[in-house]
């Protein structure tokens, strides 16, 4: 198995198929950021869901929300994301503050508190306005009071990067040419994005960078 400097699965490819073996739940450059995010995860209650007849436990609605947004925001980040995982987002913001629920503000104040401490919360409120604009989600739990230009930004990058960059620039991720590109891409949507969520996108520019130079010379 192969690291490749990810920070939460190892690959391997077994009949030319590709597999990642995930270790962690989320991957973060910002060791505050982790250590913040487990800790709320792990102080919040269990939630189960019925599969099959089976009861599954999972995080509770609020942390669900977080743990998705942080997932599709560090897709975000590294090249691309698809419209799917906004409309994973929506949805599951959706089931957690149906209509007219009198305790709707209250898991809004909760929901805001969580994303102030990690540090997402101009980040999600980006998101929010690309979910209300975009995929006509009604309810807002956290009002974003942000510039409109990063939501249309991240729109942008969603439609030239969808489905994780598939429809980005062609080629081989082992040439040379590639990471040059994908070094610059990054740094570009990094600098961009610092304002929205600066304590991981620092770490990031000071870590994930060097690491995948470092990885690209493994590799040669």
């Amino acid at each position: 198995m192969e690291n490749n400097g990810s920070l939460h699965h190892l690959e391997f490819t077994h009949n030319r198929v590709l597999f990642e073996m995930h270790f962690a739940v989320l991957g973060f450059y910002s060791s505050r950021q982790k250590e913040v995010f487990e800790k709320i995860a792990l102080s919040r209650p269990v939630s189960f869901v019925e599969i099959n007849g089976h009861s599954i436990p999972t995080f509770e609605p609020l942390i669900n929300i977080v743990y998705t947004f942080a997932h599709l925001w560090y897709h975000l980040l590294e090249l691309g994301v698809g419209l799917r995982q906004m409309c994973d987002l929506a949805k599951l913001i959706e089931i957690a503050f149906p209509e007219n629920d009198e305790n709707n503000e209250e898991k809004a104040g909760k929901l805001a508190e969580i994303l102030n401490e990690i540090g997402f919360y101009k980040a999600f409120c980006a998101i929010e306005e690309v979910l209300q604009n975009h995929l006509g989600l009604k309810y807002i739990p956290i009002k974003p009071k942000i510039n409109p230009i990063y939501s249309q930004s991240i729109m942008n990058r969603i439609m030239r990067y969808g489905n994780f960059g598939h429809f980005g620039r062609k080629g081989n991720r082992t040439q040379l040419r590639f990471y040059i590109y994908l070094t610059l891409e990054r740094t570009w949507t990094f600098i961009k994005f610092y304002p929205l969520d600066k304590r991981e996108i620092k770490a990031r520019l000071f870590k994930e960078i060097p690491n995948k130079v470092f990885s690209f010379h493994k590799m040669k």
